[in-house]
């Protein structure tokens, strides 16, 4: 092999370790909330619409907030006081989060109970929120009940 081309080949091969696989891949600078908003606008607004009105309400900027988001919403909801009650009452209960065709929701029981969340209450603005992520996020949507989100189990 020509000298010339293997210093050449060998110098290449340094400058992409260095620059690519030894630089820390970290964000360098911090998440763009608007950069963030923009790419939910590309995703479609009927896909969005619900989610994207759920992040301007309570703030959300990067996807760390969102999870933050999911989880605090999710621990009110299960701190509501039926819900406590509930769960006090039958500790091995799974509940599970549903959306009625008119929008309102409901929390039902493993033991058969339901408990209904007042339209407009905060409860059910909560619990919306909750759907609205947890479907986005594909996190908690329960296998065995299409539509609905496990809260606890």
């Amino acid at each position: 092999m020509n000298p010339i081309a293997a210093t050449g080949l060998i110098s290449l091969g340094k400058t992409l370790l260095e620059n690519t696989l030894l630089k820390p891949s970290g964000p360098s600078a911090p998440p763009d909330g608007d950069a963030f908003l923009q790419m939910l606008d590309k995703v479609g607004s009927s896909k969005t619409q619900g989610i994207a009105a759920v992040l301007t309400q309570f703030g959300v900027h990067s996807l760390d907030d969102l999870r933050q988001l999911h989880s605090d919403l999710r621990r009110q909801l299960l701190d509501d006081p039926a819900l406590a009650t509930a769960r006090t009452n039958d500790p091995q209960a799974t509940l599970h989060l549903s959306r009625g065709a008119d929008g309102t929701f409901q929390v039902n029981l493993s033991n058969g109970r339901t408990i209904d969340l007042v339209p407009g209450s905060q409860t059910a603005q909560t619990a919306e929120a909750l759907h609205h992520l947890s479907t986005f996020l594909g996190e908690d949507v329960s296998t065995a009940r299409p539509g609905e989100i496990l809260l606890a189990s």
